[in-house]
């Protein structure tokens, strides 16, 4: 039979694919290419349907990367963003307190609020609690593939 022509390919692998191929072109008396392209070949030849679900399966991963590295970003831009906030807002309230009522109880105020606020997120809310509940329970899927498009910014 006749020799088809080749074409270059150059590809990155994970280690373990690396050495998988290195062995066989070894075991087998291979070039490392003569070996990948028999692989692929037989990967091709015995079952297209698993390699194209394969590739599927890589390009949702990829796009998934993507997304949640967006929504990450996204996510932790406005945490940056709320915590100016928060800090503004407690800097002018403590302010107008030390002007309305003197700095020793702008300080009692502001260590009370510190307070309050910290034993508010040691205790998860209801809302969250059923959130919880509802994933465990299975139901959560249920209503995140029945909520509405949401217009993203």
């Amino acid at each position: 039979m006749a020799s088809e022509a080749k074409k270059k390919l150059t590809i990155w692998v994970k280690p373990r694919t690396d050495e998988y191929i290195r062995y066989q072109a070894q075991s087998k008396g291979l070039t490392v290419s003569e070996a990948a392209d028999a692989l692929l070949e037989t990967a091709f030849r015995e079952d297209a349907e698993i390699s194209g679900a394969e590739l599927i399966s890589v390009s949702l991963k990829n796009e998934m990367r993507r997304e949640f590295g967006g929504l990450s970003n996204r996510i932790a831009s406005l945490l940056a963003r709320a915590a100016l906030e928060g800090i503004s807002a407690r800097y002018m309230a403590y302010q107008l307190l030390v002007d309305a009522r003197g700095e020793q109880e702008a300080k009692a105020a502001n260590r009370a609020a510190w307070n309050f606020a910290v034993s508010q997120l040691r205790r998860p809310s209801q809302a969250f609690r059923d959130l919880l509940h509802d994933w465990r329970e299975g139901e959560l899927e249920d209503e995140l593939s029945e909520a509405p498009d949401v217009p993203t910014a």
